[in-house]
């Protein structure tokens, strides 16, 4: 059943009118916000209060009309759709601020339709944001047609069932359009960390001397190793200046991949460390030096904080304990919403992430 834009932006009209007469004479006034137009795919078996309770949240910093598509399998001619409202009252007011949410359930053959159905939802004059977490959405033909509706793209691959293969997909399309991956935005406060101990003179000024980096990740099953693991290595990797050469070995309980630096050989290994629980995710990182004044830096995470040490040949061990913040989709978002552009860092990230997953295979 296919969707008259029209017919929906009267029901969208209709919403309002209705909200405005209930609140007539009412003391906690009615105020309709709009600040960007988000579009939201996932796939329908997906536990639907986790978008919504992402999107609650986020409207609260970034009111917009959201439009949640959730993409069933099957070749049927699904297209239908539905409009409500979500509403908040700021603390200390009586005013309640409310934006729109336009709810479609689409099945995968009915794809090709909806571009033409959001490009008359979309706000006019507002950002566009698409928020991708449907793997049949972005595997699709007509995904392309879809990312030309917002320039800005937000991609969440590691909920994925095959991550490794969206993440080799995400690296050749990330040059096209301004695209990032909520595995990055989790990324945060471990690359600011990793920053920071190089700020310390000691890691400073032996930089060129690293030549090993161990990534210990935590994954359910044969998840295998982790988007967020293979995008901090690209991130960590790029930083240090190390070329890429493809070559890979299993080496005991990890695997391990050959770079090389100022001509001698760098080392990436991997290791699983126990099964993640509610998901996988990165859970300790070691880099060091050799020789007479090695040193060595290790970040590991604990349930609510990141544990940071540096130690070095001759000198006092410095460590520090940061607090890490929770991973919900709504901070995520709303971090991820402030930026409107091309991330270049990500975008070289990202490509060798790639290249490190293709070579180390499932």
């Amino acid at each position: 059943m296919a969707i008259n834009p029209a017919v929906l932006t009267k029901q969208i009209d209709n919403l309002w009118s209705g909200l405005a007469e209930q609140s007539e004479g009412d003391e906690r006034a009615l105020m309709r916000a709009c600040s960007l137009t988000l579009v939201v795919l996932a796939d329908a078996e997906e536990n639907a209060a986790e978008v919504s309770e992402a999107l609650a949240e986020l409207m609260q910093t970034h009111p917009s009309r959201a439009i949640v598509v959730r993409v069933s399998a099957g070749d049927s001619d699904r297209l239908e759709a539905d409009v409500r409202a979500h509403c908040w009252m700021p603390m200390g007011r009586r005013q309640q601020i409310c934006s729109e949410q336009i709810e479609i359930e689409t099945s995968e053959a009915s794809l090709a339709e909806l571009p033409s159905v959001l490009l008359a939802m979309i706000v006019p004059d507002l950002p566009a944001i698409l928020w991708c977490r449907s793997e049949r959405a972005a595997s699709s033909a007509v995904f392309r047609e879809l990312r030309e509706l917002a320039p800005r793209v937000i991609m969440d691959i590691e909920r994925f069932r095959r991550p490794a293969e969206a993440l080799s997909r995400l690296a050749q399309h990330v040059s096209e359009d301004a695209i990032t991956d909520l595995s990055w935005t989790r990324l945060t406060r471990w690359r600011e960390m990793v920053a920071q101990a190089f700020e310390n003179p000691v890691c400073r000024c032996r930089i060129g001397n690293f030549r090993e980096i161990v990534f210990c990740y935590q994954a359910s099953g044969d998840e295998g190793i982790p988007v967020s693991v293979f995008l901090m290595a690209g991130w960590l990797v790029n930083a240090l200046g190390w070329k890429w050469t493809g070559a890979s070995v299993s080496v005991g309980d990890g695997r391990v991949l050959r770079l090389s630096h100022g001509g001698a050989e760098a080392r990436v290994r991997f290791r699983c460390v126990g099964d993640g629980g509610a998901g996988s995710r990165l859970a300790r990182l070691e880099m060091g030096t050799e020789g007479e004044e090695a040193v060595r830096i290790t970040l590991e995470r604990e349930e609510d904080h990141l544990e940071i040490q540096v130690e070095a040949v001759n000198s006092k061990p410095i460590g520090m304990r940061v607090w890490f913040p929770p991973s919900q989709d709504g901070p995520l978002l709303s971090e991820e919403l402030r930026i409107l552009e091309k991330d270049p860092i990500f975008e070289s990230s990202l490509n060798t992430a790639a290249k490190m997953a293709c070579c180390l295979g499932p």
